[in-house]
């Protein structure tokens, strides 16, 4: 199961967790920036005003 509180690491690991965040942030998985993300938390990254996610 995934949260705010699951790495995004972890979450693009997950064919199903990948597709949500393609869904909903389109190219995210292939953008060439992703790697240094990827040991944030979705909550962490929502807190960045460049994410352009809901903080809630």
């Amino acid at each position: 199961m995934f949260s705010v509180n699951s790495k995004l690491g972890d979450l693009l690991k997950s064919e199903a967790a990948k597709a949500v965040l393609e869904k909903y942030f389109p190219g995210m998985a292939a953008n060439p920036n992703i790697s240094s993300a990827k040991a944030f938390t979705l909550k962490m990254i929502a807190g960045f005003p460049q994410a352009l996610m809901p903080c809630s």
